[in-house]
């Protein structure tokens, strides 16, 4: 799945920065089931600053098991 590449990378590039694969994201409201559910991110509301997008961030142990798993 191609949304996934780009998640991967995300995690990938933050672990090769020694951030152990943290990263957070402003999520559209068609994607927010998708980051919750499929990426298994943590959504800590939404930014008043950015259009009151839904904020999203994962954490080390998160990353790592989104990356131990297959698409």
């Amino acid at each position: 799945m191609c949304e996934t590449v780009v998640i991967r990378e995300a995690a990938n590039y933050s672990a090769s920065l020694g951030w152990g694969g943290i990263f957070g994201l402003h999520s559209l409201s068609s994607t927010i089931e998708f980051y919750r559910r499929r990426i298994g991110m943590t959504a800590l509301g939404p930014d008043c600053d950015n259009q009151n997008l839904m904020y999203f961030e994962t954490t080390a142990d998160q990353s790592k098991q989104f990356l131990n798993q297959g698409d």
